[in-house]
């Protein structure tokens, strides 16, 4: 079960599970009713028309915590574990829990750590995060390797 947030965008970003309250859409595989057994009502709700092109996503954080910090700038540890991984990343807009966004600069070292550059101020308590969208649904077609 899939537990999807209908944004205004195409897409559809998974949740790991919806709490009591909360509004969200469902994906269902698998048999509905067993043999036996008594039925529940789990959820209610309308339908979705059957759309080929939605997308459903699912979204991973990065985080990690700046050690240095020089106003707009800052030299952040922890989020990747080698130089290759923040040079891969660069492209990737950051943000961090107080609301400042940024961007990749320049790995440091050879542990990981990546120099940033941010839209303002970036305080020490701050923590840097980094949004990963994987496409859960439909799956990439995989060709046949002959």
């Amino acid at each position: 079960l899939v537990f999807a947030d209908p944004s205004a965008a195409s897409n559809q970003h998974a949740e790991e599970g919806v709490g009591g309250g909360s509004v969200g859409g469902s994906v269902v595989g698998g048999s509905v009713v067993g043999e036996g057994e008594e039925l529940q009502l789990a959820a209610t709700g309308a339908l979705r028309g059957p759309d080929p092109d939605r997308i459903i996503l699912k979204k991973i954080v990065l985080s990690g915590y700046p050690v240095s910090v020089m106003k707009r700038k800052a030299v952040v540890r922890y989020m990747f574990h080698q130089p290759e991984d923040g040079r891969w990343f660069q492209p990737v807009e950051l943000f961090t829990k107080y609301g400042r966004r940024g961007r990749i600069r320049e790995p440091v070292g050879t542990k990981g750590a990546i120099k940033c550059v941010f839209d303002g101020v970036v305080q020490q308590r701050d923590a840097v995060c980094m949004a990963l969208y994987k496409r859960v649904y439909p799956k990439f077609p995989v060709l046949p390797t002959s």
